[in-house]
């Protein structure tokens, strides 16, 4: 029994553990994809009462319902145009997008203060 086992969670290649102090520590925002369907239960289960409509204004994406939730209408849940996976320099979540007035270029801002210029 002279051996002694070390055990790896998930490490980065070379044994590198979670708990490794030489790694960088750094707190991860909590995304929560679920608040959609638990304002769905809260508002809807129980009442009879039909969800309203969006209306075409991005202070509305608080009101966005899952798809289920409204089958009457369910294309007010689901972007079906201009969708598309695109990275840049360095990977972060996309916070605000916005489409300039001619409609050829679009500006997006980063988490980390990044604001990039696409070309369409």
């Amino acid at each position: 029994w002279g051996m002694s086992h070390e055990l790896v969670l998930y490490g980065k290649g070379k044994g590198k553990a979670i708990d490794d102090p030489q790694q960088k520590k750094f707190a991860r925002r909590t995304i929560d994809y679920g608040s959609n369907v638990v304002r769905w239960m809260q508002d809807c289960l129980g009442r009879r009462v039909p969800p309203q409509r969006l209306q075409p204004h991005y202070s509305y994406t608080k009101e966005l319902m899952p798809p289920f939730a409204t089958p009457q209408s369910p294309y007010d849940s689901i972007c079906c145009r201009f969708v598309n996976a695109s990275t840049n320099k360095n990977r972060a979540p996309v916070n605000v997008v916005h489409w300039f007035p001619n409609g050829r270029r679009l500006i997006s801002g980063t988490q980390t203060g990044e604001i990039t210029i696409w070309n369409a």
